[in-house]
């Protein structure tokens, strides 16, 4: 009978935790849009999606007693994508695992150790995750070179992705207090993203710079100060919330993740590399029809670490889909190799369906 202490070393309690953990993680403005997605599970390395365009015309008036006209059917290309997975692992020493204590305690504490390398390698999957995505939303051409990541173990340019966002430029600099923000350049991104899509604009993901250029438009200080409806209203935003939530018929997130490299463990890096883009996305309850989240599947053991490779090696073996965790026992000096991974690809379904807005042209 396995005892509480092995079930702690077997991949299934592993990969639930780290599920857990991933759920649990603050680095998460970007990879929330994919995760509220379509959930895609393929069979293969190989992803295959449909991408649609739904037609914007008017059907055709007609007398009650005139026989219906053909429309065309909805526009579909099939498309297909190469999953990748982001994965590492740590070493460590059996005797320091054995060996240490838990918080206050004076017994050995093996699981405290574990759980707390499982969700340090699930929270730097989680930052690249997050980083992918902010690259597929944030970039004016779709372009993302999974290989020019930090810590890439991937050539530059070995693979691509081109997520089919649209771009479009202010008209005016939003660094200049007085762009008419609110009462032009909104309004405008507006109807361009309606007119492309079909769906109507409600999220914006930016950064604090932008919201910045917003805060201190005079637009809205003057909108503030004039004691109107819609001034307290946004005064109230700002006292409830301490940010900007909704401003433009815009649900506003102002992302702050960032990254910061082991050497250097004190200078941190902004997820948006330009802060002056702002992703324009419909509403959170359309995100399925703009995003989907394909998860791969992983091959980790079964049982625990000690399980012998007798009668059917295929019998030690199980597929865990996306999300996986294992352990495995090294030698000189002995010590257990934790693994963590993260198989899949993040996949944009709809034309157009992310605008990229650049705010200082």
């Amino acid at each position: 009978m396995p005892t509480s202490f092995d079930e702690m070393f077997m991949a299934e309690s592993m990969t639930g935790l780290v599920r857990r953990f991933a759920d649990q993680s603050q680095e998460r403005s970007f990879i929330q849009l994919y995760e509220a997605g379509e959930k895609l599970a393929p069979i293969t390395d190989v992803v295959k999606w449909d991408e649609k365009r739904f037609s914007r015309d008017l059907a055709p008036i007609t007398g009650p007693g005139s026989p219906t006209k053909a429309a065309a059917p909805v526009g579909v290309k099939k498309r297909t994508g190469e999953l990748l997975s982001i994965k590492e692992h740590v070493d460590l020493d059996a005797r320091f695992i054995m060996m240490a204590r838990g918080a206050g305690s004076m017994l050995p504490d093996p699981q405290g150790v574990l759980n707390d390398n499982l969700m340090n390698l699930t929270n730097r999957i989680t930052r690249t995750k997050n980083y992918w995505a902010a690259k597929s939303v944030l970039t004016t051409d779709g372009v993302v070179d999974p290989g020019a990541f930090p810590n890439a173990d991937l050539p530059s340019g070995a693979i691509t992705f081109t997520y089919p966002v649209q771009a479009l430029s202010a008209s005016a600099s939003w660094a200049t207090s007085s762009t008419l923000i609110r009462s032009s350049e909104i309004n405008r991104l507006k109807r361009t993203y309606e007119r492309a899509t079909g769906e109507r604009a409600g999220y914006a993901i930016a950064s604090e710079t932008v919201e910045g250029f917003i805060t201190g438009n005079t637009e809205v200080t003057t909108l503030l100060s004039g004691g109107s409806m819609a001034g307290r209203v946004l005064e109230s935003s700002f006292q409830n919330g301490g940010a900007l939530p909704r401003f433009g018929d815009l649900d506003w997130k102002f992302a702050r993740d960032y990254y910061a490299a082991d050497a250097t463990p004190d200078t941190t890096t902004d997820v948006i590399t330009d802060t002056d883009l702002v992703a324009i996305l419909p509403e959170p309850s359309r995100w399925r029809e703009v995003f989907a989240l394909a998860e791969g599947l992983n091959l980790v053991p079964t049982g625990n670490i000690s399980a012998m490779a007798n009668g059917n090696p295929l019998q030690l073996i199980a597929e865990v889909r996306g999300w996986a965790a294992y352990v495995e026992l090294i030698a000189n000096p002995i010590g257990l190799r934790l693994h963590v991974m993260w198989t899949g690809l993040l996949i944009q379904k709809m034309v157009n369906g992310v605008m990229v807005f650049n705010t200082t042209p």
